[in-house]
């Protein structure tokens, strides 16, 4: 059903994320990572998005380029307490397994 909502609004930032969180959670950095670009692109303030990008990235043994991609996300107010997760990511060198969590 995302891969068909991507198709139908492939301008919405969220529902890019979202294709993109899916290929996360399936274990596909490389494709999470492309779609997390494309929705920067789209909504680059948005705090969880940078921090989906971040987490690819850091899945991927590349963890500067995720803690660059997560900083923006502390730079922006982050509502619904994303700011303590994302600065105990930096903090801790670690991301969650991709079955951890939802994005």
């Amino acid at each position: 059903m995302i891969e068909k909502a991507a198709e139908l609004r492939p301008e919405d930032g969220y529902i890019v994320d979202s294709l993109g969180w899916a290929h996360y959670r399936l274990g596909d950095y490389s494709a999470q990572s492309s779609f997390s670009r494309k929705a920067i692109e789209l909504v680059p303030e948005d705090p969880t998005i940078n921090d989906h990008l971040g987490d690819a990235y850091w899945q991927s043994a590349r963890p500067t380029r995720g803690a660059l991609s997560m900083a923006p996300g502390l730079a922006v107010r982050a509502s619904g307490g994303r700011i303590k997760p994302i600065q105990a990511k930096l903090d801790g060198g670690t991301v969650p397994s991709t079955g951890a969590r939802g994005g």
